[in-house]
Order: structure tokens, then sequence, then C-alpha cells
């Protein structure tokens, strides 16, 4: 059938229709306003800067291979050291791995790490929560001495570098209670890793410049490469567990949305540092794993159906709310 034949399936998809052409027109806009607006002149940090507080860099652990992330926590500590951060700042792995055999290789592979206190790490024995969870079990034992944290996952990285540069950020403003840095892919390993790489090195500058514009102080967190200030944290610390099963029931899985909006709404700015230098994150390397994670993101976005009228939300925060349900 053709357009000009308004089926009874014609007029129920219309409105979906009209919401994705909103959605992916926003998406435009904004890049396009990225291309205009003037990139942020990078603040110099005087070469005698100390920070005033500590921070603590989070890397939350659950079966992933950690080989890996132990050469990588190796280097980072050395480079922290390098950078002046070695009083300043400490590395902390928060593991949620189940398994003995799984458990024994990543506390072997991570063992010369922890002897001399480079990191210091945790295995919870129930996984309460998940991510969040695991997060939110650090926060109530430790949190209180650190001023601000900083959470990536195992493929994440941060230059040593670009942690002392987001500190600095967090420091000097008060009333900063979340940064999120831009982030970049690492090399790819397979054709769709290098194309989406390359992708996100085309198209991910500018469209974070012209997110970064509109938003403003009212940003967005993608639950890791980014520093929050630990008393900013606390207010979105417990998330709400939605009632039912099982796909819009349960905990929460896309919860960085849910965090950026609390901590916004208890007063703090949320922002986003769109300079992609000095961080970086893995991305699906096989079109499975690619689909595996779209459709646990899917999953989570739709639970934010009942989140999204929450009394005291910061009008933007509804508004990522909403591209998160439409995308």
């Amino acid at each position: 059938a053709s357009v000009t034949d308004w089926t009874f399936a014609a007029i129920v998809a219309l409105p979906f229709v009209l919401l994705s052409a909103v959605w992916i027109s926003g998406g435009a806009a904004t890049a396009i306003l990225g291309l205009v607006v003037r990139p942020q002149p990078r603040l110099r940090i005087p070469s005698d800067w100390q920070p005033t507080g500590r921070t603590a860099i989070l890397f939350a652990l659950c079966k992933e291979a950690p080989g890996p992330l132990a050469d990588h926590l190796a280097a980072l500590r050395e480079g922290l050291d390098r950078v002046g951060l070695e009083r300043a700042a400490q590395i902390f792995v928060l593991s949620d791995t189940s398994g003995a055999d799984l458990i024994a290789a990543e506390e072997a592979a991570l063992a010369s790490l922890i002897a001399p206190g480079a990191i210091v790490y945790r295995r919870r024995a129930t996984n309460t929560g998940r991510k969040p969870g695991n997060i939110a079990d650090w926060l109530f034992a430790h949190g209180d001495g650190f001023d601000h944290m900083m959470v990536l996952d195992s493929d994440s990285r941060m230059t040593p570098d670009r942690i002392r540069a987001m500190i600095h950020q967090i420091d000097r403003r008060p009333a900063l209670g979340l940064l999120q840095a831009g982030i970049a892919l690492v090399p790819g390993r397979t054709r769709l890793g290098r194309h989406q790489r390359a992708g996100a090195r085309l198209l991910s500058r500018g469209f974070g410049r012209g997110f970064a514009a509109w938003t403003g102080e009212s940003g967005n967190y993608w639950g890791h490469n980014a520093i929050i200030r630990v008393a900013a944290f606390r207010a979105a610390a417990e998330l709400p567990v939605l009632r039912g099963h099982a796909p819009f029931g349960g905990a929460l899985l896309s919860h960085d949305f849910i965090e950026a909006a609390w901590i916004r709404r208890a007063g703090w700015a949320v922002e986003l540092d769109p300079e992609m230098a000095g961080s970086a994150e893995d991305a699906p390397q096989t079109l499975a794993a690619f689909h595996a994670r779209d459709r646990r993101w899917c999953q989570g976005n739709l639970q934010h159906l009942r989140l999204i009228a929450e009394p005291g939300l910061d009008p933007i925060s509804r508004v990522h709310l909403a591209m998160g349900i439409l995308s």
C-alpha cells in the first residue's frame, strides 16, 4: 500500500515516526550547534598546583579478563605518581566477580599491585544492586575519606594528565557535582570496531560540544570516565527499585542517567567536558556483542518511562530521560 492509504496500522505508526523524527533532528541540531560553538580554551594548570582533597579512582570489575586491567593499573599508578598525585589519588578495584576459578585468576593477576598498596582490592560476596550497589557499598565504607570519586569500567582508559585536569576542574568549582569527560574509542580489533572508532572520531567531537552547550549545568552521566563529588553522589547512592518484574521492573539497568538527574535535583551542577583527549573506552567488536549491549540499554532506557515524571527533576534532566526512551 502507498502512504496515501491511511490504514489502521499506518495511523498507529505515525506518532512513533514523528517521535523518531524529533529525536533524529535533535541529534542533528546538536551536532550543528557543536560546529558553531567555539571550543572552550583549555584551562592551564599551574605547575605547582596540588589538589586540596583526595580522589578515589574506582574500577568496577565483574568477570572481565583481569590481565589487561592489571597491566593498565600498574602503568596508571606510576603515571599518577609522576604527575604529583601520589598522595591525592587512590586506586580501588571493586569486584563483583563470582566463581572460584574466575576469582582465583583475578586475585592472582592483581596480587603484585595489592601487596605493595598500589591498589586497594575489594570483592563482594553478595552482588546486591549490580554496579550501582557496588559503588554504593564503597561509598558507605570509604566515602568519608575522599572528596571526589572517579568511576571507570574495566575497559575504560584515562591518562594521568587527564585525571589531573579533571581533579583540577572540580577542585576549583565547589558547586560542580559531576563532570563527565568526552570519550573516544580505543583502536578496534575487528572491522566493526575500526568502523565504530572512525565514526566516533569524525562525529563525537562536534556532537559533544553542542551537547555541552545546550545542557549547561544540567548535563548527563554515561556511567564511567567521570569525576563526581562524593557529597553530591550521596544524593544518588540509593536508587529506586521499580515494582514488578523485568523488563520494566526491578533494579535499574541504565542507572547513570538517573544518578545524574538525582544529583542535579539535589542542587549540584552536572556538566560535560567534551574534550576526548586522554579519555577512552573499548567498544563491542562483534555484531552479537553490539546487539547484546543495545538490548540491555533498550531495557534500561524503557524503565525510565516510570521515572520521567518524578517530582523535583530539572526540565533538562527530563529531556535526557526522554531522549534515552526515544533512542
